[in-house]
């Protein structure tokens, strides 16, 4: 009945519209699932250097992220919740432990909830995480991306050695080019 009174109306440009949006929509939720995005896809042309952040870490420590300058840096954004961050888990530990010893230092930032810390705890243990891990929080991510929009996760960024968004991928990482990437980073 609603469907004839819609077309009795009239609105069938609406329908159209609407139609086409869906189709839209699912076609996005088909599209592969990461989205790699160098710096000058980024708002703007010019790279821009990467806000700062001391969070305490697994162990109790402080870590600073402008520290790390001098290395070229993975930034992992990630969530217990998030299986996609899950499952990505075990390339981070492979770069990590491949290309640590050439200046990559790889750090996972937890954007659970405080009174979930446990559990990132023991996801990391489980999956055998041999990175620093940081305890964040979806505001803190929020600031990396620079802005108020809720942080869609995984997020990673590579961070040049001067402490600039080299890129953001945006999804799981794919090992190969990213370990390209990287490996180009280090040489410069």
């Amino acid at each position: 009945m609603f469907v004839l009174d819609i077309f009795q109306r009239g609105l069938r440009p609406q329908i159209k519209t609407s139609m086409k949006l869906l189709q839209l929509a699912c076609l996005a939720l088909l599209a592969p699932s990461t989205a790699v995005l160098p710096a000058s896809a980024q708002n703007d042309a010019a790279p821009k250097p990467i806000s700062d952040f001391t969070l305490q870490t697994l162990q109790g420590d402080s870590l600073q992220l402008y520290s790390l300058r001098g290395n070229v840096v993975l930034l992992n954004l990630w969530a217990t919740w998030c299986t996609p961050c899950l499952e990505e888990m075990p390339d981070l530990n492979t770069l990590h432990e491949d290309l640590g010893a050439d200046g990559l230092v790889v750090v996972g930032l937890s954007v659970d909830k405080d009174e979930d810390r446990p559990a990132v705890q023991r996801f990391a243990e489980r999956l055998g995480v041999t990175y620093p891990v940081v305890y964040g929080s979806v505001e803190v991510a929020q600031s990396l991306m620079g802005g108020n929009a809720a942080p869609i996760l995984p997020t990673t960024f590579l961070i040049d050695a001067k402490g600039f968004v080299a890129e953001r991928i945006v999804g799981k990482v794919p090992l190969e080019k990213t370990r390209q990437t990287i490996a180009a980073m280090l040489r410069r």
